[in-house]
């Protein structure tokens, strides 16, 4: 759990507008499913889970920003307006993104882990 807190610490230090804190899924027919399956890796823990999304809401409601949807997390005005061009069952025709503040190069060359 410290190593997970200290991610989000060194996220929330980039100041990015918008954060997506996915947790792990596993996905059939994959090598993933299939090693867990044979017992080669351990599966996540769902309570861990648990643990490590609220950790993450603490801390990033902490830093100011605002939860939408599962897994995502924006300052003030900068939601990603794809959620909100849609109805339910409609088709997504575009999806609109505000940039976030680092450009792609300057993220690359910062490692998070």
């Amino acid at each position: 759990m410290e190593s997970w807190q200290q991610s989000l610490d060194r996220v929330v230090q980039l100041d990015p507008a918008h954060i997506s804190c996915y947790a792990l899924t596993i996905e059939e027919e994959t090598k993933l499913a299939h090693n867990i399956a044979r017992q080669v890796t351990v599966a996540p823990d769902d309570a861990r889970q648990v643990e490590m999304d609220e950790a993450a809401d603490l801390l990033l409601r902490r830093a100011g920003f605002q939860r939408y949807e599962i897994s995502n997390y924006a300052k003030p005005g900068y939601l990603c307006r794809q959620i909100f061009c849609i109805g339910p069952m409609e088709p997504i025709l575009a999806s609109v993104r505000v940039p976030n503040r680092m450009s792609m190069e300057a993220a690359s060359e910062t490692s998070l882990m």
